[in-house]
């Protein structure tokens, strides 16, 4: 199930550690108030990336999930794929979206960093203006779009998930989902998995490729050896998430 007050309580987290206190964002509470709406529960899905960053925080685990390119997934239709990046949630946050067009792909590239308050007041009235993401969209060749979806698959894309894991949002991972001709794929590579798994972080192939296409002008932080904490014992994040791998997807519901 989709819940959007744990999703709220995840952009709220975010919010609160760049020390601007979230009963402060009314925008917030008016979006919560109207996400737990039954009849309004839809228009918290994602349906793609989007500039918002309220709207982006308020879909972001529907968004990982993938649904919305499972959906309009079909023989005939281009190829979609979205790369997301979890550089560790409070540091940095990467996604690309890929689409095939008749010369090869356009890639629109987002960077997530920690929030800059000192850019609230040039903003305006745009209060979460410190949380927008850098965006940039470049466009690839065929010959790089093949190199691409090439270096996907040799990372395992295809074999099966490791079901019931969980990416933690303290841990490095990388998350795929993707439409290659016609046929739906979603899967899942972490740091905090064992060494020996096939979805170690380690075993992805696609980076480069992916950096090449990357306009955004923002430097990759690459995975870090760490030793993370058994969830919810002495030393753990208390803000953290984390999602469980469900089949072909997540389960959406985060447990904090």
């Amino acid at each position: 199930m989709f819940r959007v007050a744990q999703i709220f309580a995840a952009a709220a987290h975010r919010v609160a550690l760049s020390g601007l206190p979230v009963f402060r964002l009314p925008i917030l509470r008016r979006l919560l108030a109207a996400c737990l709406g039954v009849a309004m529960v839809a228009a918290c899905a994602s349906s793609g990336p989007v500039d918002n960053p309220v709207a982006q925080r308020l879909t972001w685990f529907s968004y990982l999930d993938g649904q919305d390119i499972k959906a309009a997934c079909a023989p005939g239709t281009p190829s979609r794929l979205r790369f997301v990046y979890n550089g560790t949630w409070d540091s940095q946050v990467r996604s690309y979206d890929v689409t095939q067009t008749a010369t090869g792909a356009e890639v629109e590239a987002r960077v997530m960093g920690q929030g800059n308050l000192a850019n609230v007041m040039v903003e305006g009235f745009n209060l979460l203006a410190p949380w927008d993401a850098q965006k940039a969209v470049d466009r690839i060749d065929r010959d790089s779009f093949a190199d691409l979806v090439g270096a996907l698959l040799a990372s395992g894309f295809r074999d099966a998930p490791p079901d019931g894991d969980f990416l933690r949002s303290d841990a490095y991972y990388w998350v795929a989902a993707a439409c290659i001709d016609g046929a739906y794929h979603w899967n899942a590579w972490a740091s905090n998995w064992s060494r020996g798994s096939p979805n170690y972080i380690a075993r992805v192939r696609f980076v480069d490729y992916l950096l090449k296409a990357d306009a955004t002008g923002v430097p990759y932080a690459p995975p870090q050896r760490q030793t993370l904490p058994p969830w919810g014992s002495r030393g753990f994040n208390a803000g953290g998430f984390r999602l469980q791998v469900d089949g072909d997807g997540l389960d959406i519901g985060p447990q904090f």
